[in-house]
Protein backbone atom coordinates (compact mmCIF):
# COMPACT_ATOMS: atom_id res chain seq x y z
CA UNK A 1 0.00 0.00 0.00
CA UNK A 2 1.09 3.29 -0.97
CA UNK A 3 0.46 4.83 2.25
CA UNK A 4 2.14 8.19 1.23
CA UNK A 5 -0.30 8.58 -1.71
CA UNK A 6 -3.57 7.84 -0.02
CA UNK A 7 -2.20 10.01 3.06
CA UNK A 8 -1.24 12.71 1.01
CA UNK A 9 -5.27 13.63 0.09
CA UNK A 10 -7.80 14.03 2.26
CA UNK A 11 -10.79 12.01 0.81
CA UNK A 12 -12.98 12.28 3.48
CA UNK A 13 -15.21 15.73 1.97
CA UNK A 14 -18.31 14.43 -0.08
CA UNK A 15 -17.78 14.22 -3.64
CA UNK A 16 -19.46 17.41 -5.51
CA UNK A 17 -19.96 18.40 -9.11
CA UNK A 18 -17.86 19.44 -11.88
CA UNK A 19 -18.68 23.00 -12.00
CA UNK A 20 -19.64 23.86 -15.86
CA UNK A 21 -17.37 26.57 -16.15
CA UNK A 22 -14.45 24.22 -15.31
CA UNK A 23 -15.99 21.75 -17.77
CA UNK A 24 -15.51 24.46 -20.96
CA UNK A 25 -12.35 25.90 -19.58
CA UNK A 26 -10.94 22.58 -19.31
CA UNK A 27 -12.29 22.05 -22.80
CA UNK A 28 -10.91 25.46 -24.39
CA UNK A 29 -7.60 24.34 -22.86
CA UNK A 30 -7.28 21.33 -24.93
CA UNK A 31 -8.55 23.07 -28.29
CA UNK A 32 -5.66 25.89 -28.08
CA UNK A 33 -3.09 24.94 -26.43
CA UNK A 34 -1.24 22.27 -28.96
CA UNK A 35 1.27 19.91 -27.88
CA UNK A 36 4.54 20.22 -29.11
CA UNK A 37 7.82 18.85 -28.86
CA UNK A 38 9.79 21.06 -30.71
CA UNK A 39 9.01 23.64 -28.25
CA UNK A 40 11.33 23.10 -25.71
CA UNK A 41 14.50 23.28 -28.30
CA UNK A 42 13.40 26.84 -28.86
CA UNK A 43 12.98 27.43 -25.75
CA UNK A 44 16.07 26.23 -24.44
CA UNK A 45 18.55 26.59 -27.01
CA UNK A 46 17.36 29.57 -29.20
CA UNK A 47 15.12 32.06 -27.17
CA UNK A 48 12.98 31.32 -24.15
CA UNK A 49 10.53 33.62 -25.73
CA UNK A 50 8.74 31.45 -28.33
CA UNK A 51 6.32 32.91 -30.69
CA UNK A 52 2.86 32.66 -30.89
CA UNK A 53 0.44 30.19 -29.02
CA UNK A 54 2.42 27.16 -30.08
CA UNK A 55 1.63 25.08 -26.70
CA UNK A 56 4.45 22.72 -25.53
CA UNK A 57 5.65 19.52 -24.39
CA UNK A 58 3.50 16.74 -22.48
CA UNK A 59 4.93 17.44 -19.21
CA UNK A 60 5.01 21.19 -19.34
CA UNK A 61 0.92 21.35 -20.81
CA UNK A 62 0.47 19.16 -16.91
CA UNK A 63 2.08 21.98 -15.31
CA UNK A 64 0.09 24.24 -17.24
CA UNK A 65 -3.34 23.05 -16.25
CA UNK A 66 -1.85 22.92 -12.73
CA UNK A 67 -1.17 26.82 -12.89
CA UNK A 68 -5.21 27.57 -14.97
CA UNK A 69 -7.04 24.98 -12.52
CA UNK A 70 -5.63 24.02 -9.51
CA UNK A 71 -6.14 26.43 -6.56
CA UNK A 72 -2.85 27.51 -4.51
CA UNK A 73 -4.71 25.50 -1.21
CA UNK A 74 -5.14 22.72 -3.45
CA UNK A 75 -2.50 19.53 -2.80
CA UNK A 76 -0.96 17.95 -6.02
CA UNK A 77 0.99 15.91 -7.84
CA UNK A 78 2.19 13.99 -10.70
CA UNK A 79 2.28 10.36 -12.06
CA UNK A 80 4.95 9.33 -13.81
CA UNK A 81 5.01 6.93 -16.28
CA UNK A 82 8.33 6.94 -17.94
CA UNK A 83 8.80 10.38 -19.89
CA UNK A 84 4.90 11.13 -19.74
CA UNK A 85 3.41 13.07 -16.42
CA UNK A 86 -0.01 13.78 -15.94
CA UNK A 87 -1.54 15.73 -12.93
CA UNK A 88 -3.66 14.56 -10.38
CA UNK A 89 -4.92 17.53 -7.65
CA UNK A 90 -7.23 17.20 -4.54
CA UNK A 91 -10.29 19.93 -5.07
CA UNK A 92 -10.84 20.29 -1.31
CA UNK A 93 -14.35 22.36 -2.20
CA UNK A 94 -15.94 19.34 -3.56
CA UNK A 95 -13.91 16.96 -2.68
CA UNK A 96 -12.69 15.62 -5.83
CA UNK A 97 -9.49 13.86 -6.95
CA UNK A 98 -8.74 14.95 -10.14
CA UNK A 99 -6.96 13.38 -13.17
CA UNK A 100 -5.58 15.73 -16.08
CA UNK A 101 -3.46 14.66 -18.77
CA UNK A 102 -3.84 17.31 -21.67
CA UNK A 103 -1.46 14.81 -23.78
CA UNK A 104 -4.02 12.09 -24.31
CA UNK A 105 -7.01 14.79 -25.00
CA UNK A 106 -9.61 13.48 -22.50
CA UNK A 107 -13.05 15.90 -23.41
CA UNK A 108 -13.68 16.56 -19.69
CA UNK A 109 -12.14 16.41 -16.22
CA UNK A 110 -12.08 13.08 -14.42
CA UNK A 111 -12.74 12.01 -10.66
CA UNK A 112 -10.17 9.63 -9.65
CA UNK A 113 -11.92 8.64 -6.44
CA UNK A 114 -14.85 6.18 -8.13
CA UNK A 115 -12.05 4.48 -9.80
CA UNK A 116 -10.05 4.10 -6.47
CA UNK A 117 -13.48 2.87 -4.82
CA UNK A 118 -13.89 0.26 -7.48
CA UNK A 119 -10.77 -1.93 -7.61
CA UNK A 120 -9.31 -3.26 -10.90
CA UNK A 121 -12.97 -1.78 -12.99
CA UNK A 122 -12.30 -0.37 -16.31
CA UNK A 123 -13.51 2.76 -17.09
CA UNK A 124 -14.75 4.26 -20.28
CA UNK A 125 -13.77 8.27 -21.46
CA UNK A 126 -14.43 10.12 -24.49
CA UNK A 127 -11.43 11.48 -26.05
CA UNK A 128 -10.81 13.70 -29.01
CA UNK A 129 -9.82 13.52 -32.16
CA UNK A 130 -13.93 12.53 -31.64
CA UNK A 131 -14.64 9.15 -33.66
CA UNK A 132 -16.43 5.38 -33.64
CA UNK A 133 -13.50 3.55 -31.10
CA UNK A 134 -11.41 6.53 -29.66
CA UNK A 135 -11.61 6.31 -26.12
CA UNK A 136 -9.74 6.53 -22.83
CA UNK A 137 -9.54 3.77 -20.11
CA UNK A 138 -8.58 3.91 -16.63
CA UNK A 139 -8.65 1.20 -13.73
CA UNK A 140 -6.38 1.02 -10.60
CA UNK A 141 -5.07 -2.19 -9.39
CA UNK A 142 -4.57 -2.37 -5.63
CA UNK A 143 -2.35 -5.31 -5.56
CA UNK A 144 0.18 -3.13 -7.74
CA UNK A 145 -0.96 0.11 -6.53
CA UNK A 146 -0.85 0.80 -10.16
CA UNK A 147 -3.72 3.29 -11.88
CA UNK A 148 -3.31 1.87 -15.80
CA UNK A 149 -3.98 3.99 -18.52
CA UNK A 150 -5.17 2.85 -22.38
CA UNK A 151 -6.34 5.34 -25.19
CA UNK A 152 -7.55 3.90 -28.55
CA UNK A 153 -7.27 5.53 -31.40
CA UNK A 154 -7.94 4.38 -35.34
CA UNK A 155 -3.58 4.49 -35.78
CA UNK A 156 -3.00 2.24 -32.32
CA UNK A 157 -2.99 2.42 -28.73
CA UNK A 158 -1.12 4.45 -26.49
CA UNK A 159 -1.02 2.72 -23.09
CA UNK A 160 1.20 4.08 -19.24
CA UNK A 161 1.63 2.28 -15.98
CA UNK A 162 1.07 5.01 -13.40
CA UNK A 163 2.98 2.99 -9.96
CA UNK A 164 1.72 5.25 -6.86
CA UNK A 165 5.03 4.82 -5.38
CA UNK A 166 6.63 6.76 -8.31
CA UNK A 167 4.35 10.11 -8.10
CA UNK A 168 6.04 13.01 -7.55
CA UNK A 169 5.05 16.22 -5.49
CA UNK A 170 6.13 18.81 -7.28
CA UNK A 171 6.25 20.67 -10.71
CA UNK A 172 9.09 18.19 -12.62
CA UNK A 173 11.47 19.53 -14.94
CA UNK A 174 10.08 19.63 -18.81
CA UNK A 175 13.62 20.77 -20.11
CA UNK A 176 15.50 17.76 -18.32
CA UNK A 177 18.13 16.74 -20.78
CA UNK A 178 17.51 13.19 -20.49
CA UNK A 179 13.59 13.42 -20.94
CA UNK A 180 14.24 15.97 -24.35
CA UNK A 181 16.90 13.47 -25.79
CA UNK A 182 15.15 10.01 -25.71
CA UNK A 183 15.35 7.21 -27.67
CA UNK A 184 11.68 7.16 -27.76
CA UNK A 185 11.30 10.43 -29.32
CA UNK A 186 11.81 9.81 -32.88
CA UNK A 187 9.90 12.69 -34.45
CA UNK A 188 9.48 16.69 -33.55
CA UNK A 189 5.78 17.80 -33.97
CA UNK A 190 3.46 20.20 -33.60
CA UNK A 191 -0.58 18.74 -32.79
CA UNK A 192 -3.88 20.76 -32.99
CA UNK A 193 -7.15 19.88 -33.23
CA UNK A 194 -8.96 20.73 -36.11
CA UNK A 195 -12.63 22.20 -36.21
CA UNK A 196 -14.40 19.19 -37.18
CA UNK A 197 -12.90 17.81 -33.56
CA UNK A 198 -13.11 14.75 -35.47
CA UNK A 199 -9.02 14.96 -36.48
CA UNK A 200 -5.97 15.77 -35.31
CA UNK A 201 -3.79 17.87 -37.80
CA UNK A 202 0.01 17.49 -37.20
CA UNK A 203 3.35 19.22 -38.33
CA UNK A 204 6.06 16.76 -38.28
CA UNK A 205 9.79 16.03 -39.06
CA UNK A 206 11.33 12.30 -38.71
CA UNK A 207 14.45 13.18 -36.65
CA UNK A 208 16.64 9.73 -37.69
CA UNK A 209 15.84 11.08 -41.24
CA UNK A 210 16.97 14.64 -40.31
CA UNK A 211 20.35 13.05 -39.06
CA UNK A 212 21.02 11.04 -42.37
CA UNK A 213 20.49 14.14 -43.94
CA UNK A 214 21.17 17.03 -41.74
CA UNK A 215 20.89 19.56 -44.55
CA UNK A 216 17.27 18.86 -45.68
CA UNK A 217 15.03 18.45 -42.59
CA UNK A 218 12.10 16.92 -44.42
CA UNK A 219 8.72 18.17 -43.03
CA UNK A 220 5.37 16.94 -43.72
CA UNK A 221 1.62 16.91 -42.14
CA UNK A 222 -0.62 14.44 -41.32
CA UNK A 223 -4.47 14.30 -40.94
CA UNK A 224 -6.74 12.25 -41.36
CA UNK A 225 -4.35 9.53 -41.68
CA UNK A 226 -3.43 11.39 -44.85
CA UNK A 227 0.61 11.84 -45.57
CA UNK A 228 1.36 15.42 -47.31
CA UNK A 229 4.49 16.10 -48.23
CA UNK A 230 5.86 20.29 -48.26
CA UNK A 231 4.88 21.64 -51.91
CA UNK A 232 2.27 19.53 -51.98
CA UNK A 233 -1.68 21.28 -51.41
CA UNK A 234 -2.26 19.00 -48.61
CA UNK A 235 0.38 20.09 -46.64
CA UNK A 236 -0.26 23.44 -47.12
CA UNK A 237 -4.14 23.61 -46.07
CA UNK A 238 -2.70 21.52 -42.62
CA UNK A 239 -0.31 24.29 -42.04
CA UNK A 240 -2.91 26.70 -42.38
CA UNK A 241 -5.08 24.74 -39.67
CA UNK A 242 -2.43 24.68 -37.23
CA UNK A 243 -2.17 28.03 -38.00
CA UNK A 244 -5.55 29.41 -36.68
CA UNK A 245 -4.49 27.46 -33.79
CA UNK A 246 -1.30 29.09 -32.99
CA UNK A 247 -1.83 32.38 -33.80
CA UNK A 248 1.06 32.53 -36.30
CA UNK A 249 1.34 32.88 -39.99
CA UNK A 250 2.22 29.53 -41.81
CA UNK A 251 5.38 31.14 -42.87
CA UNK A 252 6.13 31.80 -39.33
CA UNK A 253 5.50 28.20 -37.86
CA UNK A 254 7.91 26.58 -40.92
CA UNK A 255 10.68 29.20 -39.60
CA UNK A 256 10.09 28.67 -35.90
CA UNK A 257 9.91 24.33 -36.22
CA UNK A 258 13.13 24.49 -38.62
CA UNK A 259 14.89 26.79 -36.41
CA UNK A 260 13.97 24.06 -33.44
CA UNK A 261 14.98 21.10 -35.55
CA UNK A 262 18.47 22.63 -35.74
CA UNK A 263 19.12 23.06 -32.16
CA UNK A 264 18.03 19.85 -31.90
CA UNK A 265 20.32 18.30 -34.10
CA UNK A 266 23.15 20.69 -32.78
CA UNK A 267 23.17 19.54 -29.17
CA UNK A 268 22.27 15.87 -30.19
CA UNK A 269 24.03 13.94 -27.37
CA UNK A 270 26.55 11.39 -29.31
CA UNK A 271 25.62 8.24 -27.98
CA UNK A 272 21.84 8.90 -28.41
CA UNK A 273 20.19 5.60 -30.86
CA UNK A 274 16.96 5.78 -32.28
CA UNK A 275 15.70 1.90 -31.30
CA UNK A 276 12.21 2.16 -33.52
CA UNK A 277 12.01 2.94 -37.35
CA UNK A 278 10.26 6.17 -37.62
CA UNK A 279 7.12 6.92 -37.25
CA UNK A 280 6.44 3.81 -35.31
CA UNK A 281 5.70 5.50 -31.81
CA UNK A 282 2.42 6.98 -32.72
CA UNK A 283 2.77 8.54 -28.74
CA UNK A 284 5.19 11.10 -30.21
CA UNK A 285 2.13 12.61 -32.62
Amino acid sequence: MSQKFFNYFDLSTPLGQFHSAFLESHRQFLLETPYNSAYAFYHQYISPSVPGNLGNNCIALSILARKLFCKPHNKYLYLVSGRHHPLLYHEEETGNLIFLDPYLMHQYPICMNQIFNNSNKVFDYPVFPVGENNRMQLSFNPTLQCIHQTKFLSNGTIKFNYYLNDAVYSDPNPYEEKLLYHNEQDTLSIRVIDASLKHTVHLVCVLKTALINPKNHQLYTICNGIISQERQEGFSNDLKTIAKTVNLTPKEIIHFFKKSVVAYMANLPHDLKFEREPNSNPSNL
